[in-house]
């Protein structure tokens, strides 16, 4: 009698141990899923602010290649005037 409710005991405490291992694993997978998710998301959002930083440098370039020429079309007026 006494050895049934220790083989209760111990199977009963297997069983818990084995629930318990599975909740940890899963919420470990859970943890990795979200980590997973997260990365994705910077990464979206890095590669919108890499098109938006390139096509500002490209503004940038025009603009200045339009104010040299500007530029120089007053330095060629100004010496034609004089």
């Amino acid at each position: 009698m006494l050895i049934a409710k220790m083989k209760v005991l111990l199977l009963g405490g297997a069983l818990a141990a084995a629930f318990s291992a599975g909740w940890y694993v899963q919420g470990l997978r859970w943890d990795t899923d979200v980590a997973q998710r997260d990365k994705k998301q910077s990464e979206d959002i890095s590669t919108g602010q890499q098109a938006i930083i390139a096509g500002q440098a490209l503004q940038f370039h025009r603009y200045n290649e339009i104010a040299k020429q500007a530029n120089e079309y007053a330095i060629n007026i100004k010496a034609q005037s004089d």
